[in-house]
């Protein structure tokens, strides 16, 4: 019975998201990130990397701690590319 309710309740976070909707924003300042149980505001300083991979973006705030931003995220490949573009004019760091 608890296996059959912890498959269900795993399904249903897959389908909503984990956590569900997330927001990014990307200031000049900072890298913002706001979800329905947290929020956190990095100075583009303490950011230490950014990877860029097949189907997301790796943003490090630590050496072992990333932010993962799916690129299914986005709607278009414009959306995309312009948020790609600021991510690099902001943070001062090339994607690896």
């Amino acid at each position: 019975m608890i296996d059959t309710l912890l498959f269900r309740g795993i399904r249903q976070a897959k389908k909503n998201g984990f956590f569900g909707a997330y927001y990014v924003e990307l200031t000049e300042d900072s890298f913002k990130s706001e979800s329905t149980i947290s929020s956190m505001s990095i100075r583009w300083d303490l950011i230490h990397r950014i990877i860029e991979c097949r189907k997301c973006y790796l943003v490090y705030t630590q050496k072992n701690c990333a932010i993962i931003i799916p690129k299914r995220t986005f709607l278009s490949e414009e959306e995309h590319q312009n948020w790609r573009k600021q991510i690099v004019l902001f943070s001062k760091k090339e994607i690896c």
